[in-house]
């Protein structure tokens, strides 16, 4: 069902890839990116059962810590 990501640890300046991943059947459904920054964000898996949410920095930057 639907959940909630904080997104506000990244500045507003990145974009967050969105991918979705069905373990029954090993799919993987790409969505559009979003903004990070300082809000929290509501998610809906796009099919029903277990879900994978993978949301990776667009622009490939690594943590510094």
């Amino acid at each position: 069902g639907r959940f909630v990501v904080d997104l506000s640890a990244m500045p507003s300046s990145r974009s967050l890839a969105v991918t979705w991943f069905d373990p029954a059947t090993g799919a993987a459904i790409a969505k559009d990116t979003i903004s990070a920054g300082s809000h929290a964000r509501s998610f809906i898996p796009p099919f029903s059962g277990d879900a994978v949410l993978f949301l990776e920095d667009s622009a490939g930057h690594a943590r510094s810590d």
